[in-house]
């Protein structure tokens, strides 16, 4: 407590005091005080002078000019507003292949693999200008060889271990009067190789799109216009099964 008296002390000190100015120093609660400083000097003009550190600032000027500066900082230090995104998952399956065939003598008979339909929701509290991530991960296996020796045998197996691919969006919301910028970031690891020869392989790429609060967003038709990284995550193909996501995202103001 004593080193903070003394550093606010020396901020004082440091500045151009002039003989019928005040200084005051305000405290603030939500923003550190570097993030507002310019803010505040284009306000205030000449009339103060300013100096910042940490969550304080000091200011020496006319009592009248601080009384104006104080309501400014009042502006200024809020609380960023959370935003509530909401995500709704469909994902589905379209298999080419036969699960079952056989003949009856003349014919030959299959059914085909039916189609898979999946739904879910997923709910983000993220601050306005963090981010947050939607994930579309799924599992892959990797197979691992490794060789046993017990006397003079030798032997060799393989065992095959799931890795989970890490698929999805990081999301930053940003309020912009009444609208809100969501910058989407699509994270995609695809697997290149078979077997043992499995790697993943990273791909990134941005959009910014700009929502009005309860309305429900397509990502799908965004990325259909915009391109990039996007398509490729919302569809893939794994041997004869194609799958696809159709990915809606709401924006609406946190509890």
């Amino acid at each position: 407590m004593r080193a903070l008296m003394l550093f606010s002390v020396f901020l004082i000190l440091s500045l151009p005091v002039q003989a019928a100015d005040s200084v005051r120093v305000f405290q603030l609660k939500y923003q550190r005080a570097e993030a507002v400083l310019a803010d505040l000097e284009k306000l205030a003009g000449d009339s103060v002078r300013l100096a910042a550190s940490g969550t304080r600032i000091v200011a020496s000027g006319d009592p009248d000019a601080l009384d104006r500066l104080a309501e400014m900082v009042r502006s200024l230090d809020r609380q960023k507003p959370q935003w509530l995104i909401r995500v709704r998952q469909e994902k589905s399956a379209v298999s080419d292949a036969f699960g079952a065939s056989g003949t009856d003598g003349r014919n030959r008979i299959g059914y085909r693999l039916g189609n898979m339909t999946r739904a879910g929701e997923q709910t983000l509290l993220v601050l306005d200008g963090a981010t947050g991530f939607i994930s579309i991960g799924r599992d892959e296996p990797f197979v691992t060889s490794f060789a046993a020796m017990v006397g003079e045998t030798t032997g060799l197996a393989e065992s095959i271990d799931y890795r989970q691919v890490r698929t999805g969006f990081t999301v930053r919301p940003h309020a912009v009067g009444d609208a809100v910028e969501l910058e989407l970031v699509p994270t995609l690891e695809r697997v290149a190789g078979e077997g043992r020869g499995k790697r993943i392989l990273f791909s990134r790429s941005a959009t910014t799109l700009r929502a009005v609060p309860g309305d429900w967003i397509d990502i799908g038709r965004v990325y259909d216009r915009a391109g990039g990284a996007g398509l490729a995550l919302l569809s893939y193909r794994v041997g004869n099964m194609e799958k696809h996501y159709r990915l809606r995202v709401r924006v609406e103001p946190g509890p």
